[in-house]
């Protein structure tokens, strides 16, 4: 499945941990909108696409966990400087480029 839209309708939460849930398509951009939003933790599903850039919108958001998943593109500069640990799958022949990442593997990173 696909992650819901309808989870913008909760501006209090603030850990969500969706990993290992063989979920597909692309990261939503409500997750932006998430101002309490502290960890967001999405590894090892199917999840394609590109990081979007609103999320660095986020004024709380401290974790992004993004292991074994289809992401492509570019770690945008001012998710970097919001977020404290950003983890995601990046060179090795990936096609995600993250100079600001505290981990990238293609493997595992705890």
């Amino acid at each position: 499945g696909k992650i819901p839209t309808e989870l913008a309708n909760c501006p209090q939460l603030k850990s969500l941990t969706l990993s290992n849930n063989a979920i597909s398509g692309p990261i939503p951009a409500v997750f932006g909108q998430l101002d309490n939003l502290q960890i967001l933790n999405l590894d090892n599903n199917k999840l394609t696409g590109q990081i979007p850039t609103n999320l660095a919108s986020a004024a709380s958001l401290d974790v992004v966990r993004l292991i074994n998943n289809d992401i492509e593109g570019v770690v945008n500069n001012r998710l970097c400087e919001s977020t404290l640990f950003i983890s995601a799958d990046c060179g090795s022949g990936g096609s995600l480029f993250c100079s600001c990442t505290n981990c990238c593997c293609n493997d595992a990173c705890n």
